[in-house]
């Protein structure tokens, strides 16, 4: 029961392999790695930020109502949508500006950075509409009762 398997890898290569793959990326393009690690931490502190925000005040209106907490006794959690729409609007937002900014550069004669603005506003469409779609079951259930 408790033999390794050799064949099943183990959580610290897949960690070692990221942690390498940024130490080159930060020692090949600083500026690049040093943006990635800000906006990450930035997106992750948002997102816990809104979470503990959303739960408490979940739970608040759990005992107020004399309900049992959210998450159990039957009932759900709409805390992890609120999280998901909380990071889908700001993408929302940079996807959008980021199309309008890329097509006005096209316009203008400026293929290069309109064609990255677009591709940037491409990729901030997937994730607001990605983690839009997370949000929505929970909240649809929710609005059902």
């Amino acid at each position: 029961m408790y033999q390794l398997d050799p064949l099943r890898s183990s959580g610290w290569y897949s960690s070692i392999t990221g942690l390498i793959a940024f130490a080159v990326a930060a020692y090949l393009v600083p500026t690049v790695a040093w943006v990635a690690a800000i906006f990450g931490s930035g997106v992750v502190i948002y997102g816990v930020g809104v979470y503990v925000v959303a739960l408490t005040v979940e739970r608040r209106r759990a005992e107020r109502l004399g309900l049992p907490e959210p998450g159990t006794g039957g009932t759900t959690s709409v805390a992890e949508s609120i999280v998901f729409l909380a990071i889908a609007a700001p993408f929302g937002l940079a996807a959008l500006g980021l199309t309008v900014y890329g097509v006005a550069n096209l316009f203008g004669g400026h293929q290069g950075e309109g064609g990255a603005a677009l591709g940037l506003g491409g990729m901030a469409w997937f994730m607001t509409i990605a983690t839009g779609l997370f949000a929505g079951p929970a909240l649809l259930a929710r609005w059902r009762r």
